[in-house]
């Protein structure tokens, strides 16, 4: 089977967002940090690696009701003894291919509303860029999260009445 990264945008962005992890698990010398897909819930993580993380309770408790919306995210630990949580970040990967015109990402709504509570938590965010060059090479770049750098779309679809099928 031959794939191309490029056409299967799924594929393409799994892909980077497990080499994102891995590179910035070498930069940071830090292997408490995360894809989110892998996991059901951010609870698990807590329990699953034992993570003492009673200074993070107002962000364990906002995580019961709702959903962790980014791609990964970073435990900062005060030794791998204790394991107490000192800080958490959060990262959205984007992929663009070498030519696209477009200057902003785009962004779910949802995921866009996640991370501007994130940041108004005063917990570090950031955007991970991945520009797909010529010949199987990549450029990738860790920005601060900025909301104006995103265009941003509505992954809901709502149905209107017209489109029921009458019963």
């Amino acid at each position: 089977m031959i794939k191309n990264l490029i056409q299967d945008i799924n594929l393409c962005g799994y892909t980077f967002e497990f080499i994102a992890k891995i590179m910035l698990r070498r930069a940071h010398k830090n292997n408490f940090i995360f894809m989110l897909c892998q996991f059901d819930s951010f609870d698990e993580i807590l329990k699953k690696y034992r993570f003492d993380h009673k200074k993070i309770q107002k962000l364990v408790k906002y995580f019961k009701h709702h959903k962790c919306r980014c791609d990964i995210v970073e435990f900062k630990l005060n030794n791998t003894t204790e394991r107490i949580i000192l800080d958490v970040s959060f990262y959205e990967i984007k992929t663009k291919r070498q030519n696209t015109l477009r200057k902003k990402f785009d962004l779910c709504e949802s995921n866009k509303k996640f991370l501007d509570k994130m940041t108004d938590s005063r917990y570090n965010c950031y955007i991970i860029s991945v520009k797909l060059l010529k010949d199987w090479t990549f450029s990738i770049e860790t920005l601060n999260y900025n909301p104006d750098d995103f265009r941003t779309y509505n992954s809901v679809i709502t149905h209107s009445r017209k489109n029921k099928i009458p019963t």
